[in-house]
């Protein structure tokens, strides 16, 4: 358990006939999706009262007429990651990965509906501007395009025009569409008089990375990056000039333009705000680092709405001097997660998380708690919950009552706990180049060291006294604990590259090795542990966690979910199963029929191997 989702995957499947066809025959077959929920927030848009932010594969509507205290109205679920929001009218249009563009109709913001959607092989469109009828949908890609879309008719959108260019961020203004091209170009101005056969106008090359774009007047106000704010005079846009630029802290993503003030959001530094009234001289005048990792901003009045990643932030910026926080929404990224019974408890940027799945199909968060640092893993015992919480350590929260998690205690470990598993009144802490740290639980609000081994620990499992350990490189290492105050060696196996992730189940460890798939070893004999087979294919090529179950195993790969294998023969193991999911998926745990996927950008996904052809993608050809 640890912290590092589709409709066009069909016609993808149309360039890939031949040496992967095992392969895509086994995609979202055998596993069946139950729910989701939570999510990165990566984009947001106000209009009115109402703001409209991704959070995951969601569009979640907040009333946000008392900023204080933004109240829920709806939340409606997309064909994709939310990465871009443009509004229209009574129309938000959703750009994602997957089917790139979803026209929701908002007009009772309490009961939106999906109106249509629009998607090409491979595409996942990051940026979106709307002018008209016409939708712009820009791919953040080496070899990405500008796809220009009629939305005349909502219901059956159509591909207008295409230009070939990498579009980070797009704006939208009379007949020009301003791109921001990343390191290819900087800022490049396209005519679109006539959507079916844009041209180049123009184009500035930034200095930086150009991320995003926001237009005002005559002026190109471009997020470039480590580069901070460039201003660009577009009033010819065949011949574009830089007027000035700014440089604040931290690495401009979004940008947004409101009156005399641009707003960026600059990743891990949070909100700048900049007095562009003087456009040759911008001036920075404030700035508020948010919790998170500030991705996109839009601005309404006297407020800016700043998606960070975990949570969409409102902020108050009537002073530019002075702004501040008038309330937070949290949307919940999901980076490692563990299963006891029907409740499910993530790891957020954050802490803990707890989630009820008694209802699979209808999972509800129940409580959570904050943690000091950034948690990396989670273990459970009973009703103590173990937090790896990376440079402090190891976090212990007692959920005997889900809806109130209280942290209970901590032990601040020599290095960066990454990982743990927790058997008994003892906890192991992988703790980097500090090697294996021995915690006894017994008094929960005061843990204390018992021992320590040395070894670069980067995942640990544990079985009775036995303790395996993966250095993340080319090493499972076993420990015998019997004596935890004197943990000692047992024996040790070389692996392929990579074990990014491990699990016991019997006489054998199973190690998800990234680029080498899953590895199996035989611990029958600790002292003398054997690689019995492994298991890589074109789609299980970034392995970065597992668990098992009886001879199945359930491995997650970064791009392409979960893979169910079956390893009753450890020399040919077999796939069985798989579902991909939307996001980066980075953690599974399995609690009876069901699988617990964290996906990062997707949330927490919940999944059911049926043992039972479904239908997959080979299967609609058929």
């Amino acid at each position: 358990m640890r912290a590092i989702w589709g409709s066009m995957f069909v016609c993808a499947v149309l360039g890939m006939m031949g040496g992967l066809e095992s392969d895509i025959r086994a995609q979202d077959k055998n596993v069946e999706v139950l729910a989701q929920i939570g999510g990165r927030c990566q984009a947001v848009a106000v209009a009115g009262n109402y703001a409209y932010a991704g959070e995951g594969p969601n569009l979640r509507i907040l009333d946000v007429s008392n900023p204080s205290a933004p109240q829920v109205k709806s939340i409606l679920p997309v064909p994709s990651i939310v990465s871009g929001i443009a509004i229209s009218g009574s129309r938000v249009y959703v750009a994602g990965n997957g089917s790139c563009l979803s026209i929701v109709d908002v007009s009772n913001p309490s009961k939106p509906f999906l109106r249509g959607s629009y998607g090409w092989p491979g595409g996942t469109a990051c940026s979106i501007a709307v002018s008209g009828s016409v939708a712009y949908l820009g791919e953040n890609r080496f070899g990405g395009v500008v796809q220009i879309v009629d939305v005349s008719n909502p219901a059956a959108p159509f591909l207008r025009g295409v230009y070939n260019v990498r579009a980070c961020g797009v704006a939208v203004s009379g007949s020009l569409l301003y791109v921001a091209s990343g390191d290819y170009g900087g800022l490049q101005i396209l005519d679109v008089s006539n959507p079916s056969a844009p041209f180049l106008r123009g184009f500035y090359d930034t200095p930086g990375f150009a991320y995003g774009v926001a237009i005002s007047g005559s002026l190109a106000y471009v997020a470039d990056g480590s580069k901070g704010l460039q201003i660009v005079d577009v009033s010819h846009p065949s011949a574009p000039v830089l007027r000035a630029a700014c440089y604040p802290p931290g690495y401009a993503y979004g940008v947004a333009v409101s009156n005399s003030r641009v707003y960026l959001a600059n990743y891990d530094k949070g909100l700048h705000i900049i007095d562009v009234s003087n456009s040759s001289a911008p001036v920075l005048r404030g700035s508020y680092d948010t919790p998170g990792i500030a991705y996109g901003v839009a601005v309404s009045g006297s407020r800016a709405y700043v998606a960070d990643y975990s949570s969409l932030q409102i902020v108050d910026v009537s002073n530019s001097a002075s702004p501040f926080l008038r309330s937070s929404y949290r949307t919940y990224e999901v980076a490692s997660v563990a299963a006891s019974g029907s409740l499910v408890y993530e790891t957020t940027a954050y802490g803990l998380q707890i989630v009820d799945a008694s209802d699979p199909l209808h999972p509800v968060f129940r409580g959570s708690c904050d943690t000091p640092g950034l948690p990396k893993d989670i273990a459970v015992s009973g009703s103590l919950a173990c937090v790896a919480d990376g440079l402090f350590g190891l976090q212990v929260v007692d959920v005997s009552d889900p809806s109130h998690p209280v942290l209970r205690g901590s032990c601040d470990t020599p290095g960066e706990a990454l990982d743990v598993a927790v058997s008994g009144s003892l906890a192991y802490v992988a703790d980097a180049g500090s090697g294996l740290q021995i915690v006894d639980l017994s008094d929960p609000s005061h843990p204390i060291l018992r021992g320590s081994f040395g070894f670069w620990a980067y995942r640990v499992a544990v079985s009775s006294s036995l303790v395996y350990l993966s250095d993340g490189v080319i090493t499972l290492q076993v420990v015998d604990a019997s004596d935890p105050s004197n943990p000692t060696s047992r024996g040790s196996c070389a692996l392929a590259w990579g074990g990014y992730g491990i699990a016991v189940s019997g006489s054998r460890v199973y190690v998800a090795s990234w680029v080498n798939g899953l590895q199996i070893v035989d611990v029958s004999d600790p002292s003398h542990p054997i690689l019995r087979g492994h298991y890589v294919t074109s789609t299980c090529n970034r392995a970065t966690s597992v668990t098992a179950s009886g001879s199945l195993v359930y491995l997650v790969d970064v791009y392409y979910g979960l893979q169910v294998v079956d390893a009753s023969d450890p020399a040919r193991p077999v796939l069985r199963g798989s579902y991909d999911t939307m996001g980066t998926s980075s953690d599974v745990a399995i609690s009876g029929s069901l699988a617990y996927v964290a996906d990062l950008e997707g949330g927490l996904v919940i999944l059911r191997y049926t043992g039972r052809a479904g239908v997959g993608a080979w299967d609609l050809f058929k």
